[in-house]
């Protein structure tokens, strides 16, 4: 069944359950999505789609590292603003900078998609991304270099 059609009909539903069950179903609709990710991760791995790395584990275990790298890197983008911003203030500059992440995730999506097509690999979308974090650490350094933490004046 199409997963996005599952979280409609949970969507849909959802002011006639209790919380727990809602909590229930989500967490099993998650589970569906995981084994369905690791189906399809598995058949890419075995068709062989990756070159570079032979071996599966090695793969994963990059895979987890860039993952393990950029948690790190959410965890301390949350604490700058919280540390820049008064307490009132930190968690709408947190919802905006999610808000703008997202929208630059759906351009990149479209991205990628474009630049597969082109190119044909994988390649130059990791070189991106990897050149990405130091882009936006450069950036954050220039914008806050002599920033002192914001105050919220009465109107």
């Amino acid at each position: 069944m199409n997963c996005g059609l599952i979280v409609l009909i949970r969507v849909a539903v959802a002011g006639m359950k209790s919380r727990r069950t809602l909590l229930l179903e989500n967490l099993a609709l998650r589970h569906q999505l995981l084994v369905l990710r690791r189906r399809w991760l598995q058949r890419r791995a075995d068709s062989g789609s990756c070159p570079a790395v032979s071996n599966r584990w090695l793969a994963t275990l990059m895979i987890g590292l860039a993952a393990a790298g950029h948690q790190g890197w959410a965890a301390n983008l949350f604490a700058l603003a919280a540390d820049l911003f008064p307490k009132p203030a930190a968690a709408s500059v947190v919802g905006f900078g999610g808000m703008f992440g997202s929208i630059a995730s759906m351009l990149f999506a479209q991205s990628a998609g474009l630049i597969l097509q082109r190119t044909g690999n994988y390649w130059s979308l990791f070189f991106i991304a990897g050149c990405a974090y130091l882009l936006a650490l450069a950036v954050m350094h220039a914008l806050i270099l002599y920033a002192s933490p914001a105050e919220l004046r009465s109107a």
